[in-house]
C-alpha cells in the first residue's frame, strides 16, 4: 500500500490498476515524464487542460501513478502518427529561426 505521507502523490489515485493503452496501426505512443509536483498543471483544473489536449490532438492521454521512490509521474499518449502539419522554429522575440520547417504529426 503506498505510503500516504509519500511525496509522489500516488495515495491520492484510483488503487484499480489500468488496463494497458493498445496502439492501434498507424498510431504512436509514448511517455513522458512529469514531477508530481507539476502534475496539476498538466491535468488543469477539472480536467480541463488534458481534455482540450486530447481533443485537439486526436489522443488518449493517461497520467500513471508515480513508481515507487519515483518523484515522477508518467503521461501515456498514445495518437496517429500521420503527418498532418508543419512547425518552423522562432526564438523568444518571435523572430524565425532559419528556413527549416518540420512536418509533425497531432501526437
Amino acid at each position: 500500500m503506498p505510503d500516504p505521507n509519500s511525496s509522489n502523490g500516488s495515495s491520492k489515485h484510483s488503487k484499480h490498476p489500468h488496463l494497458p493503452l493498445s496502439t492501434p496501426p498507424s498510431h504512436i505512443a509514448f511517455c513522458l515524464l512529469c514531477h508530481a509536483s507539476r502534475i496539476g498543471g498538466v491535468i488543469g483544473k477539472f480536467g480541463t487542460v488534458i481534455k482540450n489536449l486530447q481533443q485537439s490532438m486526436v489522443a488518449k492521454i493517461r497520467i500513471e501513478d508515480a513508481p515507487l521512490d519515483s518523484p515522477d509521474r508518467v503521461i501515456l499518449v498514445v495518437a496517429h502518427a500521420a503527418l498532418t502539419g508543419k512547425l518552423g522554429f522562432k526564438n523568444r522575440n518571435g523572430e524565425e529561426i532559419g528556413e527549416e520547417v518540420v512536418e509533425v504529426s497531432k501526437a
